[in-house]
């Protein structure tokens, strides 16, 4: 008798030893609509030929009203820039940082040279790879010899040669620069959309970006040195099946995603849902947007968080209810789940909101 209940006993304890335990841990899904959108914007071009100006601000960065964009490059300045060519082998950058304050100027005069220049801004290249050189050789050699100072100076009084009132470019607005142009920013006036969104007709839009893309939308950036892009915000617009645009209509904003940005973290704005199962968003105007033209974008349509539980440890009771076995010191309590969704091999899992014990993370639950 003492030998059968030391068999028993002997077994129950391997039974508990041996569960196939699941360690819990949160998760969250997210279902999408993959769609091309396109952007329009508040954006006046500017009209300046780029052979004939250095444009001094940042592309994609922030301008005000008043602010110097650009001046105007004669000859008579060009002979005057040091100038680094960007092939500069590394050969060439170590010789350049084993020189000596006596020479280190003969070595820079050498780079002057008559410029040809593709772009307005080469010019802004040049400048900053002739100083970003000359504070590597202070850097390496341990000392400052003020030449960085000296060299930039003598490049801001030859910029400044003749930037009189007409050989200047003013911002006229605030907003945002940028040096790309597709032609595209006069096609419709951007308060005449917003105030007329229903007779806006998207299939002809969609002929004309494609005949631009084609043609001349990269000639545009030799006609102008950029746009001032004055809105605040951008508009995207992107026509979905009518299967899909439904669920958008009694939401006031949803997340999409770039793929620069990969996650669902961009929050806009549901202006309209139209007829013509057009869908309507607003965007703050970041960065990513001064450019946004035609994109595909992830429009986030479900997101569940819960529980990630593998399907083989959640229990069906007879109640029409579920619940998993979670290990509590040398115990296993039968604790009630909601399912609130399922992938190939997991439910995504819930408590119930009256239960007195709670599935935390980092429980262990039993698969029997």
């Amino acid at each position: 008798m003492i030998f059968f209940s030391y068999i028993i006993i002997k077994s129950c304890v391997g039974f508990f030893k041996n569960r196939k335990l699941q360690t819990v841990f949160p998760i969250t899904t997210e279902s999408y609509i993959s769609v091309i959108a396109y952007g329009f914007r508040d954006e006046t071009l500017l009209d300046y030929n780029p052979a004939d100006f250095m444009i001094v601000k940042k592309d994609k960065s922030h301008v005000a009203r008043g602010e110097l964009i650009g001046v105007k490059i004669s000859k008579n300045i060009q002979r005057k820039f040091y100038t680094y060519k960007h092939d500069m082998s590394s050969s060439n950058k170590i010789k350049f940082l084993n020189l000596t304050k006596n020479n280190i100027h003969s070595l820079i005069n050498k780079e002057i040279v008559n410029l040809k220049l593709n772009s307005c801004q080469d010019l802004l290249y040049i400048r900053t790879g002739i100083l970003d050189l000359i504070r590597q050789y202070e850097q390496v050699r341990n000392k400052n010899y003020e030449i960085y100072s000296e060299v930039s100076q003598k490049m801001e009084d030859s910029s400044l040669i003749e930037c009189t009132e007409n050989n200047k470019i003013i911002s006229q607005n605030s907003g945002y620069f940028s040096s790309y142009v597709d032609g595209i920013e006069n096609y419709v006036d951007f308060n005449y959309l917003l105030s007329d969104l229903e007779n806006f007709n998207f299939e002809n839009f969609k002929k004309y970006e494609e005949n631009m893309s084609n043609i001349d939308k990269y000639n545009n950036n030799n006609k102008f040195v950029g746009k001032i892009v004055k809105s605040p915000n951008c508009i995207i617009i992107c026509k979905l099946k009518k299967n899909e645009i439904e669920q958008f209509k009694s939401k006031k904003s949803i997340d999409i995603s770039l793929d620069l940005t990969k996650e669902f973290n961009i929050s806009c704005e549901v202006i309209s849902v139209l007829d013509s199962d057009l869908l309507v968003l607003s965007v703050n105007l970041t960065e990513y947007f001064v450019n946004f033209r035609k994109e595909t974008i992830k429009i986030q349509t479900k997101k569940i968080s819960g529980f990630k539980i593998l399907k083989d440890y959640i229990h069906f009771l007879e109640t029409n209810k579920t619940g998993v076995y979670v290990k509590r010191k040398s115990k296993y309590n039968l604790i009630p789940v909601n399912i609130l969704g399922e992938k190939d091999n997991y439910y995504i899992c819930e408590n119930v909101p009256d239960s007195v014990d709670k599935l935390n993370t980092y429980d262990r639950i039993s698969i029997y």
